[in-house]
């Protein structure tokens, strides 16, 4: 194959980046088979208690925040193999712990993690048309949590998940994401050839402070991580107190 020809074959594979619909499909389908094409995926998720790795230092640390003190039920949505909720777990060992995400790996890594735990195979693409969990009649998820996972959500349907997550949460939001102004920060190459971080998966930096303002909630506190927490995907911290208003 020609190298031309091998370029068009690689534009011809991602959609273009304002059809909102194609890289919805797409990114579904990223993350919907991550565990398959990726071995390493759940070694790199899972929960390791006592592991020096930046990342379940990090979920120790979203564990330890005030927010979680007076919750008796958390719902993560992407929660991947499970590793913020157990380390909410072992801090707050009453928790009443759901999990929603889309890989069946993950998924089934989450609950020989935390048998105790509810776990459910979702597509969070979906919340944009799905009723606030209130709405629905389930009245006791006091705080939606989601972690890494917004900065991976085609832009346009970001808002509805953030107004899905707040009108669901009898206490509060809490986002762990990094804060940008809509641009990608990794995507296909085809976007932007000259990009030097672009990948083959996508991440944006979102403004989600002003998503989450727009959405409502009582009050809103926002800050960073501490620098030796940070990652793609995870270098700031929204806090958003819904309040118990339906």
């Amino acid at each position: 194959m020609s190298l031309l020809a091998a370029l068009r074959s690689r534009l011809r594979r991602y959609p273009a980046p304002a059809d909102a619909e194609a890289v919805r499909d797409m990114t579904t389908r990223q993350w919907a088979g991550i565990a398959r094409r990726t071995p390493t995926y759940l070694a790199a998720y899972r929960d390791w208690p006592g592991s020096d790795d930046r990342a379940q230092r990090r979920a120790e640390w979203v564990a330890a925040l005030p927010v979680f003190r007076q919750a008796e039920t958390v719902l993560e949505i992407g929660c991947g193999a499970g590793r913020n909720l157990a380390a909410l777990r072992r801090r707050h060992p009453d928790l009443l712990v759901y999990g929603r995400d889309i890989n069946a790996e993950a998924i089934a890594q989450a609950r020989a993690t935390l048998p105790e735990g509810h776990f459910t195979m979702f597509n969070l693409y979906d919340l944009a048309t799905c009723p606030s969990l209130r709405k629905a009649g389930v009245l006791g998820i006091d705080v939606v949590l989601a972690v890494g996972v917004l900065g991976h959500l085609e832009p346009s349907a970001v808002p509805a998940v953030l107004g899905w997550m707040l009108s669901s949460a009898r206490q509060a939001g809490v986002i762990v994401d990094e804060r940008g102004a809509g641009q990608v920060l990794k995507g296909p190459r085809a976007w932007n050839p000259r990009d030097r971080v672009s990948q083959d998966y996508v991440l944006y930096a979102h403004d989600l402070l002003s998503m989450v303002i727009k959405a409502g909630g009582l009050r809103v506190r926002a800050s960073v991580l501490p620098p030796e927490l940070r990652a793609p995907a995870a270098t700031d911290l929204i806090v958003v107190d819904t309040g118990g208003e339906p």
